[in-house]
């Protein structure tokens, strides 16, 4: 047993030794010192070689877990430590974005700052995308979470066309197809892995939808009590047609922001239709640099949220007056809020 070998179950130096002799020992990183748990990290670079790892992971019984998600393996067990990590930092690539089609193929491993950035020069935006834009792609498409933007566009399930996934067997699939929606009788794949939690296959590549860019709007109101918080969620959300991109809300500061998004003509319609009502409550608009900063300070990503929730959004004053007001969040979409709390005591169940 040679020195990188040091410290690690036959069972892993088997497979190890496999790998290297399979795809390469340029598509392996050996862990010094710990990787996300796990005893070696392979980065390889396509689909096939995916496959072969897990292939040759599955003949020794060893656990293999990704960088889409390290908490579950791709088996559908809970992650315990040891085994391997599939590293896909290295699948990054654009591979397509269609104007035409209006789609945009992407490797697992791209962030989403990147992706937004090559859509946003080709006159497109996501639908939705993770407030932390250093989320990759792979991780994103494996979760079924909020995200800005999805108030109106649906999260990743709804925003995602086709999957490419080496799943617990080692086969290759695509879920969907990249220029076409799925309107057709059959399981419908690409929610189901869409929403798995990387527990069903290694997703490699996902094609997104794209949306014309069109501009963008924020603006803020400030309210006199939670309970008039409730009133305007209650009103905006059982509008026939006021569709704001993200609802923000921080119940500290008893403030509501709205992002709009769509043509010059929609977007003040829409600013217009939702300040009659909010003056109706009464709300008061606050400035649009307030609202920018509320909006970043709600849906910024930050690594010590302890504790995040679902709520019918009927519920939604009674669980905020519980945590004391002491909660910020957004609105998912017409019937759930998210609340989240950074405080240690965590939220009333």
């Amino acid at each position: 047993m040679n020195s990188v070998d040091e410290g690690r179950s036959e069972a892993v130096v088997n497979v190890v030794d496999a790998v290297r002799a399979t795809i390469g020992d340029e598509n392996i990183i050996i862990c010094e010192g710990g990787c996300d748990s796990t005893e070696v990290c392979f980065t390889p670079c396509k689909a096939e070689d995916i496959s072969k790892i897990i292939a040759i992971a599955k003949k020794y019984n060893v656990t293999v877990v990704t960088s889409n998600n390290p908490f579950r393996a791709v088996d559908g067990t809970k992650f315990a430590g040891g085994g391997i990590l599939v590293d896909l930092s290295k699948m990054n690539k654009i591979i397509k974005l269609d104007t035409v089609a209006m789609t945009v193929k992407v490797g697992a491993g791209c962030i989403f700052k990147d992706l937004a950035e090559a859509c946003s020069s080709e006159g497109f935006t996501l639908g939705s995308f993770p407030f932390n834009k250093a989320a990759t792609v792979g991780s994103w498409a494996v979760s079924n979470t909020v995200g800005y933007g999805t108030y109106k566009y649906g999260n990743s399930k709804d925003n995602i066309v086709n999957l490419k996934v080496v799943t617990e067997d080692a086969s290759i699939i695509e879920t969907g197809y990249d220029n076409i929606g799925y309107y057709m009788s059959g399981y419908n794949l690409t929610q189901l892995f869409s929403a798995s939690e990387g527990t069903l296959g290694v997703v490699t590549e996902a094609t997104f939808k794209l949306f014309p860019k069109g501009i963008k709007k924020k603006f803020a109101f400030s309210f006199e009590s939670i309970g008039k918080m409730q009133e305007a969620f209650t009103k905006i959300v059982q509008h026939p047609s006021i569709l704001p991109r993200n609802i923000a809300w921080c119940a500290k500061n008893m403030t509501i922001v709205f992002a709009l998004d769509g043509t010059q003509d929609s977007v003040d319609l829409e600013e217009q239709a939702i300040g009659e009502m909010m003056e109706k409550i009464p709300a008061t608009k606050v400035d649009d640099c307030i609202a920018s900063k509320v909006c970043e300070a709600v849906c910024k990503p930050r690594t010590s949220k302890k504790n995040k929730e679902v709520v019918p959004i009927k519920n939604w004053g009674e669980l905020v007056s519980a945590c004391e007001n002491m909660v910020y969040g957004t609105i998912a979409d017409r019937s759930t809020a998210c609340v989240i709390s950074d405080t240690d005591r965590g939220l009333p169940e």
